[in-house]
């Protein structure tokens, strides 16, 4: 059974770890289900010789071929040899290997292609008795090239575990005489049909329609082809003596019994497998760096009494996990105690306390403090109330985090799909409340659920630039009630603002369905610069306790049970009486009641079309846009290239490609740039083997600094797999590349 695999786009360990850890290759000491196992591929090639694109690698059970020397390429095969795309191989491994473990690893070092000299690494969690486990497999493509590629043809020829569990580890040297032709295309070694060399689309070379064998070498010298250019002058992998790569294997995991816990977790013990409970003592602390893997055991939690400091990287996070099949972990549990907590770049999964029969699946604050940023919080289960994060007394910041798919399935009344808070002060700007559920059934009565997304009660609440979307809710019983799809506030958390939020396809069903997208059970909410769209009952519900409410400069368009519903509907809200400055019709407080024009709603892109009515309509009070302009209505503002360009820090002043935001992104990254003076400008996306996967600018801009979105997609409009990618821009006679990570 696979316990976990962590990707090297979040866990890049480096060689050097390696030695320093004092396990090597053949160490066959007896192990413990689950093993820590780290994979480090070397590029071994001299200095202007081959490079490897990321490197895909899988633990299977023995039977797993992926290709026969002598028999024609299977075409998962195909894109890999020919492109470096992995993602059909990982699909036809998937389908025959349903128990084990893959992935794709790109370069340490930032760029996702295996430059000479540079290593690749990641960690996986292996469960060592499970057969499924034992053996290692491996395929890259080596470039620049039309079809070359190294990999492993028989199944059983790295054993990482014996039959008795034990780990042997592995230590393998691939020379240039190993490197394969697949037989796919002619090894012409025109750009136009070379990756890495000139090739922009896939299938541009000549059809060989051959069979895999071993690869014959490049073209000679002064053939006009890949060993005439500088940059691979090193590159004939025939050479007597030449070695493409190396790959390491080696047991990397501390294992961390239970009981107290405090100093320092840092990468060179990575991962941290916790086999019983482990709390952190009150005035201790617990400091987690980056890159840190931890796997805790089912039925077992992390207690923080003391505190915690889990500070993780943009592409370095730390992961807490478990078991992601059966009973899993209890997740992490902030006690009244504990003070100082903060939690950044963490990824947070698999945590269950749905089985115990309580709350807070991932993450459990109780009268304490807390400070969440760019965190991860997914496929969490909790019993009653906040599968992703359950709060009670606690001071909770939460800063462009994403809690996603998490689920409380109850048989009993429920709140809280994402974040569930009550008599806490909460602070939750930039993030994303995405696919969380709350289903209750009972065959004994009825059940309520409430709060797909998030569920507030006597909260001091500042939501601001969230999305809020596909949340959903149902129950069971004719007298209960499932109430606020995205956003369910009750109990007295009057003074609560909601500014410049995006809350829609949010979901309510069955009896006494209401607040598809927002549920008002308290007096004196401020709701402003908000979209309301698109939800499965009316937009905003207005319990007759919901009075005082502010609603003004909002769009609430397209819900399926009207704009409003409730008891309490502040007058003349939604009534046409005037145009807002945009000269669209609105009501007294400026709301709008028209389609908002997202780019592509249906797949999670609300960033705002040139022509949507929401650009320019919010409160002229607000805070302007980063463009200068007035406030756009909505968690995404449209960029009108009016920006000038800001302070920045001193070893960003002298770049022109700047950081992409977010990093990494779930769904559509927005990439700026400054232009010295006017001229020609080529900005582009290349993919895993350098091949040039989308062309965003290709134009004169002015001066200035410009920003332009990439929506996950290559030229053809086609969603591209999950992986390390990088933008390259060309201007003014300089180029600049920076990493681009897609997660899906």
């Amino acid at each position: 059974m696979l316990i976990r695999c962590i990707p090297a786009a979040i866990l890049a360990l480096t060689f050097a770890i390696a030695i320093a850890s004092g396990v090597t290759a053949g160490d066959a000491r007896a192990q413990e289900a689950p093993v820590g196992v780290t994979v480090v591929i070397e590029n071994l090639a001299p200095e202007n010789g081959t490079w490897l694109t990321p490197a895909w690698v899988g633990f299977h059970d023995g039977d797993y071929e992926a290709f026969d020397v002598g028999s024609a390429a299977d075409p998962f095969v195909e894109r890999l040899a020919e492109d470096g795309n992995t993602a059909p191989l990982f699909d036809d491994f998937a389908s025959e290997e349903p128990g084990g473990s893959q992935e794709t690893i790109p370069s340490d070092q930032g760029i996702p292609q295996i430059a000479p000299g540079e290593s690749a690494t990641a960690t996986f969690v292996l469960d060592a008795s499970d057969p499924a486990n034992r053996f290692f497999s491996y395929l890259s493509m080596v470039i620049p090239s039309n079809d070359a590629f190294i990999g492993s043809d028989a199944p059983q020829s790295t054993r990482i575990f014996d039959a008795n569990g034990n780990f042997l580890g592995a230590y393998l040297t691939i020379s240039g005489g190993a490197v394969l032709d697949a037989g796919t295309e002619v090894n012409d070694e025109i750009p136009e049909h070379t990756a890495f060399f000139g090739q922009t689309e896939p299938d541009t070379g000549v059809d060989e329609n051959g069979v895999i064998h071993e690869h014959p070498g490049y073209n000679p010298p002064g053939s006009g082809g890949i060993l005439d250019d500088p940059m691979f002058a090193e590159a004939d992998f025939t050479t007597p003596g030449y070695e493409v790569a190396r790959i390491t294997i080696y047991r990397s995991d501390t294992i961390v019994e239970g009981g107290s816990v405090s100093g320092v977790w840092d990468v060179e013990g990575s991962p941290y497998l916790i086999q019983g409970d482990a709390t952190i003592p009150v005035g201790e602390t617990l400091a987690i760096e980056p890159n840190v893997l931890v796997f805790a055991d089912a039925e077992v939690g992390i207690t923080v009494q003391g505190t915690i400091e889990a500070i993780g990287g943009e592409n370095q996070p730390i992961v807490f996990t478990g078991p992601a099949q059966g009973l899993g972990w209890r997740g992490i549990r902030i006690e009244e105690t504990a003070t100082g907590n903060r939690l950044e770049h963490c990824v947070i999964e698999h945590g269950d306390r749905a089985a115990t029969y309580e709350s807070g699946g991932g993450i459990a604050c109780l009268d304490s403090d807390l400070v969440m940023k760019a965190c991860m919080v997914r496929e969490n289960d909790a019993y009653y109330f906040g599968a992703g994060l359950y709060g009670v007394g606690s001071d909770l910041v939460i800063e462009a985090c994403e809690f996603r798919d998490n689920l409380i399935d109850s048989s009993n009344s429920a709140e809280g799909g994402g974040i569930y808070c009550e008599d806490s002060q909460v602070r939750i700007t930039n993030s994303r409340i995405l696919d969380n559920r709350v289903e209750t059934f009972t065959f004994f009565g009825a059940t309520n659920s409430r709060g797909g997304g998030i569920a507030l009660r006597q909260c001091e609440t500042i939501l601001e630039k969230n999305v809020i979307a596909g949340n959903y809710l149902t129950h069971s019983g004719t007298e209960a009630e499932s109430v606020g799809g995205g956003i369910f506030i009750d109990d007295f958390s009057d003074g609560t603002v909601l500014r410049g939020n995006t809350i829609s396809y949010n979901e309510v069903h069955y009896t006494n369905a209401h607040g598809g997208g927002i549920y008002l059970g308290t007096y004196n909410v401020e709701m402003t610069d908000n979209i309301v769209s698109d939800n499965v009952g009316a937009g905003i519900w207005f319990d007759p306790g919901a009075s005082g409410t502010l609603v003004e400069y909002c769009d609430v368009h397209g819900n399926s049970d009207g704009r409003f519903g409730g008891g309490s509907v502040p007058d003349g809200l939604g009534e046409i009486v005037q145009e807002n400055r945009n000269g669209d019709p609105c009501d007294a407080n400026f709301n709008i009641f028209l389609d908002p024009r997202f780019v592509a709603e249906s797949q999670g892109d609300f960033h705002l079309e040139p022509d949507s009515p929401c650009i320019d309509a919010g409160n002229a009070d607000s805070p302007a846009d980063p463009d200068g302009t007035i406030a756009d209505i909505g968690a995404f503002f449209f960029d009108q290239g009016t920006t000038t360009v800001s302070s920045s820090p001193a070893d960003e002043t002298a770049r022109l490609l700047l950081p992409s935001r977010p990093e990494p992104a779930f769904d559509v990254a927005t990439i700026r740039y400054r232009v010295p003076t006017e001229s020609p400008v080529r900005l582009t996306i290349h993919g895993p083997s350098g091949r040039v996967v989308r062309t965003l600018v290709d134009e004169r801009r002015p001066e200035g600094v410009h920003g332009v979105q990439f929506d996950g997609r290559d030229a053809h409009g086609r969603p591209l797999p999950a992986g390390v990618y990088f933008s390259r821009l060309a201007v003014s006679g300089r180029t600049e590349s920076r990493r681009l990570t897609l997660l899906r």
